[in-house]
């Protein structure tokens, strides 16, 4: 295991979607300030590397102004800061968005004011952080994590992360979920909704099926069910504009042939006979019509 700049710790640390402390970046923040103090020079991101002992080795380029040189360790802060995601101290973005408190961009103002962000300061134990991630970096992520990091991406999360709000999500997730509710039920938006009127939430009653159109409602139990019911019907009865099957016909008409035959083979009722005359009750002779009066003669005067 080598030595990691701290670009390529970054970069690492985001391809396994980790964090790293803000704690650690102030520290390492504070360690390039000390080593600069009393030789300033230019320092970035990539002349600042992090030994596999959490030791650190500045590889600072041509001499610069004391403000120069410090306007670069915070160039380094802010870089650190950004792998920290959400939850960095107010002092520590004031920092890096307007500099030291007094005013002054000077080393030894920085180094106060890191310090002071780090109380209580444990160097041991930020260097043996500095070296777990360092072995942490080295293990290989996972194939097809993402797709490579565009290069503005860095100055974008830095600009949420100074307003205050989370950076945007690094890459796209290879599927799109619809969303569900709390009980796994999926989510349609109102104006999807609204544009699909077979999925609106209340529906027209449906049509009620026709005569051919019912049968194709049933289930082939039910359908099986319903022919039980009706079959002895079919046979006895058989109706108009039906087809009845042969052997259905051969025993309406076998059945019709009985009957007309019990009929007609069967012995008649006699009728019961007439009295004799001696016994027949005497007739009842007719009223005699009475005549008309005739009227009265007049009476000559």
């Amino acid at each position: 295991m080598s030595e990691v700049s701290v670009s390529e710790l970054v970069r690492r640390t985001r391809e396994r979607d980790g964090r790293l402390p803000f704690e650690i970046g102030a520290f390492v923040a504070l360690e390039t300030t000390e080593a600069l103090l009393g030789r300033p020079a230019r320092v970035g991101a990539d002349d600042v590397y992090i030994q596999p002992d959490g030791q650190l080795r500045i590889s600072a380029g041509e001499g610069v102004p004391d403000e120069e040189s410090a306007r670069g360790v915070v160039a380094v802060l802010s870089r650190l800061l950004v792998a920290a995601g959400a939850g960095v101290p107010p002092v520590l973005l004031e920092l890096v968005e307007t500099g030291p408190h007094s005013g002054r961009w000077s080393l030894a103002e920085l180094r106060t004011e890191l310090e002071a962000s780090l109380v209580p300061l444990n160097r041991g134990a930020a260097r043996r952080v500095l070296a777990r991630l360092l072995r942490e970096g080295d293990k290989r992520p996972p194939r097809s994590v993402r797709p490579p990091q565009p290069t503005d991406d860095v100055d974008a999360d830095l600009d949420a992360l100074l307003e205050g709000r989370d950076p945007e999500p690094e890459y796209l997730p290879t599927a799109q979920f619809q969303p569900v509710d709390a009980h796994g039920n999926p989510v349609v938006p109102f104006d999807q909704v609204a544009k699909k009127p077979g999925q609106r939430a209340v529906l027209k009653k449906p049509r009620p099926p026709t005569a051919a159109e019912a049968p194709d409602t049933l289930n082939d139990a039910e359908k099986d069910e319903i022919d039980a019911l009706l079959d002895p019907l079919d046979r006895a009865t058989p109706m108009v504009g039906i087809e009845v099957p042969a052997e259905a016909r051969r025993s309406f008409d076998e059945a019709m042939d009985d009957a007309f035959d019990a009929t007609f083979e069967a012995e008649p009722t006699p009728l019961p006979a007439a009295p004799p005359p001696s016994q027949r009750p005497p007739a009842k002779p007719a009223p005699a019509k009475s005549a008309p009066a005739k009227p009265a003669p007049a009476a000559s005067s």
